[in-house]
């Protein structure tokens, strides 16, 4: 095919991309008409010889722009129009002369011939580009992936590396290929490479976790899927293997891992209860190393299904104020449990995901019962001294004392028996009697 009959034909499938029925067996007919007009034009020149001689061109054009069968009519359009316009008798359906028909006859065959095979080329071609588009889409959505996706022959040589494996490694496409990949990248895991490999024979695939080195000796964590590629007599001839780099995620699993070591370590013998519940305060998830009455039969019910009465309503109206207002809380509150009396420090915050999503309450508990308890007995014993100084009044001061008649002045100003004074000035109640000089001095009598 000459070089500018491909580009025109490359030019009008662009035009065309997908021609209907119509469009091409339409095409067929009026490149047998232009045949035909052509051969009218050289009629005076050519004459009877030659006939056939522009009609062969435009079965081949009709057949690379539309087909085998577009071509097999543009075939039999110009086996109708050689008979009729260039074949004696002209303008009839008949032939004179035998050499006449078989001429006939052979260009049908050598047509319909010419056009099945352009149009199996045709064919072929189009099968090509579109599996090359097909490549091409592939390879530019391969380049455009973060992963490392490479490709390696039976024998673990790199033969494709695509822009991700650049990003993640730092060896371009060039210096890659060629190279042994286990080596390049100084792979280890969990299993050996050769263990891989012999997986890959059995399973045709194999899914892990290994360890690489990048250019820049910094060793990265990969999830690794490989697949074993086999050609059409099933024998292995390659292997594609993607990478994911999890470095990051590992780093942060790690570090998860220690934060949650610590803060275990840190509740192991603390008496804190940290408890999470849902928008409905539903117990979701409770943590309570020490304190038993926490325990894991609580998770997907409620205070009130929990506890009951009084303190059970507080605990809900608290918590379901911090719903509602989405502000932390801190207050005191009091848990009875299976006759004990407990008190908390409840500290309430809404728990949100990434998305700012309300999701319920993270809630920490901090038992402060012996304190509490302590406080109260405080308090109690606090009560009863006052209590015991309010009726303990003390004589203290000067006092002012009749030299006479022993009567007291007392704090309003009046004069007061010393008897009267003490009893209510103190504890002190008085009983009378008569003294053994007064006696003798009173009743003289009775002494003798």
């Amino acid at each position: 095919m000459p070089l500018e009959l491909i580009k025109a034909v490359g030019s009008a499938r662009r035009m065309a991309p997908n021609p209907s029925a119509m469009w091409r067996y339409g095409f067929a007919v009026v490149v047998v008409l232009a045949a035909t007009g052509v051969r009218l034009a050289l009629n005076p020149v050519l004459g009877v010889e030659a006939p056939h001689m522009p009609f062969n061109l435009a079965v081949i054009i009709a057949a690379w722009f539309g087909g085998s069968r577009p071509g097999l009519v543009a075939a039999a359009l110009s086996a109708f129009s050689v008979d009729w316009f260039f074949v004696e008798p002209l303008h009839s359906p008949f032939i004179a002369g035998r050499e006449g028909v078989w001429s006939l006859v052979l260009f049908v065959i050598t047509a319909s011939l010419i056009a099945l095979l352009v149009g199996s080329l045709r064919a072929l071609l189009l099968a090509r580009a579109r599996a090359e588009a097909i490549l091409r889409r592939q390879a530019h959505l391969i380049n455009l992936a973060h992963d490392a996706i490479i490709t390696t022959d039976s024998d673990r040589r790199i033969v494709t590396w695509n822009n991700g494996a650049e990003q993640m490694y730092g060896w371009s496409e060039s210096e890659a290929v060629g190279k042994t990949l286990h080596e390049l990248l100084q792979t280890s895991g969990p299993i050996s490479t050769t263990e891989i490999d012999a997986s890959l024979r059995r399973e045709r695939q194999w899914n892990g976790e290994l360890s690489h080195t990048a250019r820049d000796s910094q060793r990265l964590a990969v999830e690794s899927r490989q697949v074993l590629i086999r050609d059409n007599q099933n024998l292995p001839v390659g292997i594609l293997e993607i990478n994911r780099d999890v470095t990051q995620r590992k780093r942060a699993e790690e570090a998860l891992r220690h934060s949650e070591e610590r803060f275990r370590v840190a509740l192991t013998n603390a008496p804190v209860v940290v408890f999470n519940q849902d928008c409905e305060l539903r117990y979701t998830w409770i943590n309570s190393p020490v304190l038993a009455w926490a325990n894991q039969d609580y998770l997907g019910r409620t205070d009130a299904e929990i506890l009951g009465g009084e303190e059970s309503a507080r605990l809900t109206a608290i918590k379901q104020e911090v719903l509602r207002s989405g502000r932390g809380a801190r207050a005191e509150v009091v848990v009875v449990f299976q006759g004990e009396t407990y008190y908390f420090d409840l500290v309430a915050e809404p728990l949100r995901d990434c998305e700012g999503t309300l999701l319920g309450l993270t809630c920490s508990a901090t038992d402060i019962t012996p304190t509490k308890k302590s406080l109260l007995e405080r308090e109690g014993l606090i009560a009863k001294l006052r209590d015991a100084l309010e009726e303990v009044k003390l004589l203290s001061g000067l006092l002012s004392i009749c030299a006479s008649c022993k009567k007291i002045t007392n704090e309003r100003g009046d004069w007061e028996t010393l008897e009267s004074y003490l009893q209510s000035h103190s504890q002190a109640k008085f009983s009378h009697g008569v003294c053994p000089d007064c006696l003798r001095k009173l009743y003289p009598e009775y002494c003798k």
